[in-house]
C-alpha cells in the first residue's frame, strides 16, 4: 500500500492500520518515542537523503550559481555538524520536529554534498526498467554531472 503523506502513514501506524512504515528522522525519532519499533535504518549507505537535481539547460548556462549552491550547501552542513547546539532552535522551528521530542532531540549529523554512487544509480534504473517506467535506455554518465 503506498501513503505518499507521511502524516496518514505515522496515524495509520498508531492506529494499527499498517504494521510498518518508512519515515525521515525526525518523525523517525517521534515514532520511537511514542512506542514503535526500528526494524531497519539505511543511513549507513546515505540511501534517504536529499536529492538535488539540476537539469542540463541550467548546469551549462548557470554554472557558477549552481557551483555557489553547493559551496553554501556544503557550508551549512559544516556549521550544523559542528555546532548543532547553535542551531537546535532553529530545526524545531522549521523541521516539524514535534514538541513531545523536541527537548531531548539530537540532530543527526548529514553528509556533505555528494555524487550518487554509480551501483546505486544502476540498481534503480535496473528496477525502474523492469517495471518499464523508462521510455529510453539511461546510463549512470546521462543523470550524474561532477560539479
Amino acid at each position: 500500500m503506498s501513503v505518499p503523506k507521511i502524516p496518514v502513514r505515522m496515524e495509520m501506524l498508531f492506529n494499527n492500520q499498517v504494521d510498518a512504515i518508512v519515515v525521515p528522522d525526525p518523525l523517525l525519532t517521534f515514532a520511537e518515542f511514542k512506542g514503535a519499533e526500528i526494524v531497519a535504518r539505511d543511513t549507513a549507505r546515505n540511501l534517504s537523503q536529499s536529492v538535488v537535481i539540476f537539469n542540463k539547460k541550467t548546469l551549462d548556462e548557470k554554472r557558477g550559481a549552481v557551483e555557489a549552491f553547493y559551496r553554501a550547501y556544503a557550508k551549512a552542513v559544516d556549521d550544523l555538524n559542528n555546532n548543532p547546539a547553535d542551531y537546535k532552535q532553529l530545526m524545531i522551528a522549521n523541521v516539524n520536529i514535534p514538541e513531545q521530542i523536541a527537548k531531548d532531540y539530537q540532530i543527526q549529523r548529514y553528509p556533505k554534498p555528494q555524487l550518487p554512487a554509480e551501483e546505486d544509480v544502476n540498481n534503480i534504473l535496473k528496477w525502474m526498467t523492469q517495471k518499464g517506467l523508462l521510455k529510453t535506455d539511461l546510463k549512470y554518465q546521462d543523470l550524474v554531472e561532477k560539479i
